[in-house]
């Protein structure tokens, strides 16, 4: 069975809608629809693993460090690393009102991080990522994320490293499974300059070092604070399976 990221690429290039953007031409479809299972990763040409694991740490440290980012990634286009598409700290303040929400009351459906604010407005400063809704059901733990805009080759890549990573730290801090996500994207869309590098059929995932990985919100924190100053390849207490 090909991943399902594999899937979106081909799609967009057979049946997307042309559509011209600020970056170049490229192949759209309204409302499209990915899902994934926690930890699941992208494998094609180029990427860079390191880049999506500095992201996710910076994320679960509610922290933002373009200079860390530019350590492990120094081939990357830093413009588009700012501090207003920075998501840790927009969302660190809300993490343990979530937590506590979901053990107060497991089938809550009012376990939503705003990543997004109104205070953006339709500017360059609102964030891809606008919410992500976390389920628990069945001792499993599932996120429903819903994006504005998500190039389905370069920002999927990571993407799905940040999201997935996300559910799986919380799963921790909960005592529960981490299970799949479910995004929608408001438009999804293939640039035509990068509709050569489709995802290849390989089937790559990480998960966390039951050892090394707290299972409280605090200790991620701290954890992931020092996992960013000491990354290279891949983060210490994360575990590739390729």
């Amino acid at each position: 069975m090909k991943p399902p990221y594999y899937k979106v690429v081909e799609e967009l290039r057979e049946r997307g809608r042309p559509v011209e953007t600020r970056f170049g031409p490229a192949r759209e479809v309204l409302g499209g629809r990915v899902e994934f299972a926690a930890g699941e990763m992208v494998s094609r040409r180029g990427v860079n693993d390191a880049l999506g694991f500095m992201e996710l740490m910076q994320i679960l440290a509610g922290v933002f460090d373009p200079e860390e980012i530019r350590r492990v990634a120094p081939r990357a286009d830093h413009s588009l690393f700012t501090a207003q598409m920075a998501y840790g700290p927009r969302i660190a303040g809300q993490v343990p009102r979530l937590i506590e929400a979901l053990e107060k009351d497991p089938l809550t459906r009012q376990a939503v991080l705003f990543i997004g604010h109104p205070d953006d407005g339709p500017t360059p400063d609102l964030p891809c990522t606008l919410t992500m809704q976390f389920v628990a059901r069945d001792g499993t733990l599932d996120a429903v994320t819903s994006m504005r805009s998500w190039d389905a080759t370069r920002g999927l890549t990571y993407d799905v490293v940040f999201q997935g990573g996300l559910v799986m730290a919380l799963a921790r801090c909960l005592g529960l499974l981490p299970g799949r996500v479910v995004c929608t994207a408001g438009s999804l869309h293939l640039y035509d300059s990068e509709a050569g590098k489709t995802p290849v059929e390989r089937d790559r995932r990480f998960v966390f070092d039951d050892v090394r990985v707290p299972r409280r919100w605090d200790d991620i924190q701290r954890w992931a604070k020092k996992e960013v100053v000491v990354m290279d390849r891949v983060p210490f207490g994360v575990w590739v399976v390729e």
